[in-house]
This record gives C-alpha cells, sequence and structure tokens, in this order.
C-alpha cells in the first residue's frame, strides 16, 4: 500500500464518518475503486485508535462497517474465481512440501501436481517468496523464487517467442479499457496481466511509448489527459506486480511515468505532474537495471521535483510522503559521502515528523520510527552505542502501531530488524541481548506460520 493510497482511504472513511445515517453505501458505490481488504485494515487500526481515545462510538462503527465489508468482498471474491476455494490452500500445501522435501526432488513434485502449475500458483509461490525474504530468510527466499521463474518462463513456453507488435497494441488497449473501467481495480487488472505475462517486456514498454505518442497528438485534450492518466495507474500497478520479470516490469513503469511526464502540462496539472514525478522517483529507486548509484541520483532528482509543487503549506500530505522517500534514497545513496548521506536522510525523516503526527497519521509515524531505526542501525557519525539505542527505542516505537493482526509484514520486518539492534548492541548484558534478539526473530517467524498454517 503506498501512502497516496492510504491518503485516499482516510479521505473514504472519514467522509463515511461524516454522512448522513443509511448513505454509507452509496458513498461506497461511488468509491468501488477503494473497497478492498487494505481498506478493511485500516478500518480496523482507525478503530483500534478511537477506541483508545475514549470514541467507542466511532469505533464501533467502523468495525461493524468492517465486517460487512469482508462478507461482500469475500462474496465478490467467490464469484469472480471459477476455481473451487481449496485451491489456494492446495498452493500453500504444494509450496510446503517443496520448502520440506529433499534436495533434488522438487521436479518430481511439481511432476505430480501438475494440475496445480498456473499462472496463480506462480504468483502465491513469488508472494511467500517476498514474504520469507521481509522477515529475514533469504535461502528460503531465493529457493522459492529459483521455482517460480522457470515456472513462468514454462507456463508461456507455447507462445510465440516473437509476437507482432499488432499483439501487444491488442494487450495494451485491453489494460488501458480495463483500468479505465474499474478505476485501475487491482484485484480485475492483475488476472489480465498474469495471464499475459508474455508481453510484458522491454518492446511493449517501446510499443506503449510509441501508441501514447501518436494517440495524444490527434484526440481532443481532455481524453489525451484521461489516456495519460490510466498509462500512469497501469505504470503503478505493474511496479508493484511481483509476478513476471520484475526488471522488465519496472522498466515499463518507468516508460509510462517518462511518457506521461513528456505530455503532461506542470502549469496546467501541477498535481498529476508531481504525483507522476514522486511515481517515477520510487520505480527509479527499485531499479534492477543500470547503474544503482546513478538510479537512486536520478529518483533524488524526481522528488526534488515534485517538491516544487508538494508545498508544506498546500499539500502537507503530500510534502511529507515525498520527505520521507528522500530520507529512504539518502539512505540507499552510493555517490557522495556515506556519513553524509546518512545525516541527511535523518533531516528528511524528521522533516516528515512535523507533517505525520502520530495521533493524525498513525501508520505512516510508525512507518518513519522503522526508517529511523534503520538509518541509527548504520548511523557513522556520534557515538555508536547510543545510535544503537536510539534505534532500538525508534523499532519500538513503531510496534506500537504496527500490530501483527493488522499489518503482520511491517510488524514482522520490524521485529527483525529490531533482532538485529539487540545483536549489535553494546550496552548491557551482552547475554540478555543476544536473549532478546532472539525472542525478536522468533516473534517474526510468527508470520510466516500464519501465512503457512491460516487456520491457526
Amino acid at each position: 500500500m503506498d501512502e497516496r493510497r492510504l491518503r485516499e482511504y482516510i479521505t473514504l472513511i472519514k467522509e463515511l464518518l461524516n454522512c448522513p445515517s443509511g448513505e454509507e453505501f452509496v458513498i461506497l458505490k461511488a468509491n468501488t475503486q477503494l473497497v478492498d481488504e487494505d481498506l478493511i485494515m485500516v478500518m480496523e487500526q482507525i478503530a483500534i485508535k478511537a477506541e483508545e481515545q475514549g470514541a467507542t462510538g466511532t469505533a464501533e462503527f467502523l468495525r461493524n462497517l468492517a465486517t460487512e465489508l469482508k462478507g461482500m468482498l469475500a462474496q465478490a471474491t467467490k464469484t469472480f474465481n471459477s476455481e473451487d476455494d481449496e485451491r489456494p490452500s492446495a498452493y500453500l500445501e504444494l509450496i510446503e512440501t517443496l520448502m520440506s522435501c529433499p534436495s533434488g526432488a522438487e521436479a518430481e513434485i511439481l511432476r505430480k501436481n501438475q494440475d496445480l502449475i498456473d499462472t496463480q500458483f506462480v504468483l502465491t509461490l513469488s508472494q511467500v517468496a517476498g514474504i520469507m525474504a521481509q522477515i529475514g530468510e533469504q535461502k528460503a527466499s531465493e529457493f522459492l523464487q529459483s521455482i517460480a521463474t522457470p515456472l513462468a518462463k514454462g507456463l508461456k513456453s507455447s507462445l510465440p517467442p516473437s509476437l507482432p507488435s499488432q499483439n501487444y497494441l491488442d494487450f495494451l488497449g485491453e489494460v488501458l479499457r480495463t483500468i479505465s473501467n474499474t478505476n485501475g481495480n487491482a484485484k480485475v487488472v492483475y488476472p489480465l496481466l498474469a495471464a499475459n505475462l508474455d508481453k510484458l517486456n522491454t518492446h511493449f514498454a517501446q510499443v506503449m511509448e510509441d501508441w501514447v505518442k501518436e494517440t495524444v497528438e490527434k484526440v481532443q485534450p481532455s481524453i489525451a489527459h484521461s489516456v495519460l492518466v490510466d498509462i500512469v495507474n497501469f505504470s503503478v500497478l505493474i511496479q508493484q506486480l511481483s509476478l513476471g520479470n520484475k526488471a522488465d516490469n519496472l522498466e515499463i513503469a518507468i516508460k509510462g511515468y517518462q511518457v506521461a511526464l513528456a505530455y503532461f502540462n506542470r502549469e496546467k496539472y501541477p498535481e498529476e505532474w508531481a504525483g507522476t514525478q514522486n511515481n517515477l522517483g520510487n520505480a527509479l529507486v527499485e531499479r534492477l537495471t543500470g547503474d544503482k548509484a546513478d538510479n537512486l541520483d536520478e529518483g533524488i532528482k524526481c522528488y526534488e521535483g515534485a517538491l516544487e509543487i508538494y508545498q508544506r503549506d498546500t499539500f502537507p500530505e503530500d510534502w511529507a510522503m515525498t520527505q520521507n522517500n528522500l530520507g529512504t534514497a539518502y539512505k540507499s545513496r552510493e555517490n557522495g559521502d556515506k556519513a553524509e548521506n546518512l545525516e541527511i536522510a535523518i533531516q528528511y525523516y524528521f522533516a516528515a515528523l512535523d507533517v505525520y503526527e502520530r495521533s493524525v497519521f498513525p501508520y505512516q509515524w510508525a512507518t518513519i520510527q522503522y526508517n529511523l531505526g534503520n538509518v541509527y542501525c548504520d548511523r557513522i557519525v556520534d557515538d555508536k552505542a547510543e545510535n544503537i539505542e536510539a534505534a532500538i527505542v525508534y523499532y519500538h516505537a513503531a510496534l506500537e502501531v504496527y500490530q501483527p493482526n493488522l499489518v503482520p509484514q511491517q510488524w514482522a520486518m520490524t521485529q527483525y530488524n529490531l533482532g538485529n539492534a539487540y545483536k549489535q548492541r553494546i550496552r548491557g548484558d551482552k547475554d540478555e541481548n543476544l536473549q532478546k534478539a532472539n525472542e525478536c526473530y522468533l516473534a517474526a517467524m510468527e508470520v510466516y506460520k500464519r501465512y503457512r498454517d491460516p487456520e491457526e
């Protein structure tokens, strides 16, 4: 969930809280692109905060609404999926079998379960690999990815090795129509992308660029603007897609943002321009091709460009979001002096906290606390022992908001990094610090256990 999406959820929730009784589902129907599991998660988190502050009526309203939405989404998912309800569980059981089998037995296990090998299985495999990486199980993550990659290629082996450009154009048209009709609903768009992995490559990026250049010059400005908005929404979705070739997905996203920026009029559409600059910065920071140091510096330039529009007094939340992004970019920056980059990162994180107050933006506040914990663990200036102590404080602060039942991945990552901080700790009893580190690592592993055994 990116921060812009989170802000949209909060705005919708505020509207639901303030609307006349009985109009809630009218508002939700008008905002169907925001009705998903993440909205429910944010509702439940705000309900917790409301209850802590004594607003029991607000908490009860949000919990009841969240429960109704869960039922609606469950029914929608059941209707949308043609496969039986047991298939997702079968995917997880097969993944567990692969992880626990003797080395070399994987191929035979996959052969015996050919009926489960489809694009959704590969997507699930990649998602589990991502979770394993986030909780520190890098070897397990790499093992699963080593299975997912050839499977993804095998699923498209029956297709022609080189598709005509018309195939790409037809697919692009279908994607943009779907995004336009569903307001970029990932639940509808992602299955379409998963079924067309053979077209998600750098050639598609070039076809997209050529088509946009030809189209926007022929249509009315309002239509051109709508097309560019759809291109940006598509770029956001493919940037976050876990299936397929991650490097190619990012290149497509980058091309989409660049194409949009070439035509967005900064004076006429300042918010779209700034938002796309920020998105391009995110994609460049994540980029897997090219020189990493140069990509990071290009990303920083994009964030700085966004801040030309995102002024604190007029766009405080966007300003804070970009401050946080700059902090993360500078923490990873390779050019320049490492110690200086880390100090700049800290300044940007603290600037974001001027807007992201815990009482108003608990999730963003916790994210900054987590980020500060990371940067203080790496900090070079000042006393190392004091920096580690500060990191521990920041991680604990993040865990005050991150709840394992609401944001399990963030909670697990924070637990894991907190374990690393205790492992590095200079002050206190060494054995006690190691014991605390082990407790954090074990707590992080609970996320995988719940994912593996959802009934528990």
